[in-house]
């Protein structure tokens, strides 16, 4: 099998007509269908949660895993940089998400987001998101971060988010006296 150039793999297709004739296509494109019951593992970054899920659910986790389910349809992928709880979170979309058409897909990323607290992991499930390359939950995380440090201080977003300085309190002073503008003064 060959791979054209936008991704779409190709191979040699013999193709018999009702009067039994051969016809050869080398450059036929052809379309790699998963089965919709084929079960894939998925494996969070601890090596112990797996699940086993539908393909037809899996490929709704993000990107990076559909791509993985489309080369090899029932395997396990290894999600390394997917905390246990940031996995059930994206399969918990993914399963909702199945039953939906693709404008659809955004409410439900919308609402999964918004039941969530910043602090209580909105930040993991951003990264996560953004490993996988789920866009729905990734816009939708990016969007609730965003209203929620909306309005407040850098100190009070450190605090929220978990962040610690990685300048001095003499450096914070400098940068405070050079940008008073920012900072209210």
């Amino acid at each position: 099998m060959m791979m054209h150039a936008g991704g779409t793999p190709s191979a040699r297709v013999e193709l018999v007509s009702s009067d039994g004739q051969l016809a050869v296509r080398e450059d036929a494109r052809v379309e790699l269908a998963v089965r919709e019951d084929a079960r894939v593992e998925l494996v969070s970054s601890d090596g112990q949660l797996v699940f086993r899920e539908h393909a037809r659910v899996a490929r709704l986790v993000g990107d990076v895993v559909a791509h993985a389910v489309e080369d090899l349809p029932s395997a396990t992928i290894p999600l390394l940089n997917v905390a246990p709880r940031e996995l059930a979170r994206l399969l918990s979309y993914a399963r909702r998400a199945a039953d939906v058409d693709e404008p659809g897909r955004e409410e439900v990323a919308a609402s999964l987001v918004a039941a969530m607290d910043v602090d209580e992991g909105l930040s993991d499930l951003l990264l996560a998101a953004n490993y996988v390359d789920n866009a729905p939950l990734l816009r939708a995380a990016s969007r609730r971060v965003g209203e929620a440090i909306t309005g407040k201080t850098v100190q009070e977003i450190r605090d929220m988010l978990g962040l610690a300085s990685d300048m001095t309190e003499e450096e914070e002073e400098e940068v405070r006296r050079e940008n008073a503008w920012a900072f209210g003064a």
